[in-house]
């Protein structure tokens, strides 16, 4: 579903970091619950860059709600404009390399796990 998206509306830390890692541009929307809170989610924007957004002030307002519905309408008229769509998509594929690194970091990571295990010298490594 993600991979087909072409952009993301996310309540979640882990959603926002695959739709960046996979170029997607994000709009959050933070919630009252203990985890996904305002807090988080700009800090969140900090780390994962400019392609993922939050509309300002509290959770559950009207003007919070237009707010965010403001933005939605601004990205989606950005994604289809023929000029900036596609450089906007361009500098999302930068920011996903730069702040996530390149696709295929599970596979490697299980791929390094296994050589570790089946590794003779692997009670000697301390592993």
């Amino acid at each position: 579903m993600l991979a087909s998206s072409d952009l993301v509306l996310a309540m979640s830390g882990t959603a926002s970091e695959q739709a960046v890692a996979l170029a997607r541009p994000v709009l959050q929307l933070a919630g009252p619950g203990p985890q996904f809170t305002e807090g988080f989610a700009e800090a969140q924007r900090r780390l994962l860059g400019p392609g993922v957004q939050c509309a300002p002030g509290s959770v559950g307002q009207e003007r919070t709600m237009a707010a965010t519905a403001r933005m939605l309408g601004a990205m989606l008229d950005r994604l289809a404009d023929p000029v900036a769509g596609p450089a906007w998509r361009r500098e999302l594929e930068a920011i996903a390399a730069e702040r996530l690194g390149a696709a295929g970091g599970s596979v490697r990571i299980a791929a390094r796990t296994r050589e570790i295990l089946d590794s003779p010298n692997r009670a000697r490594q301390g592993d």
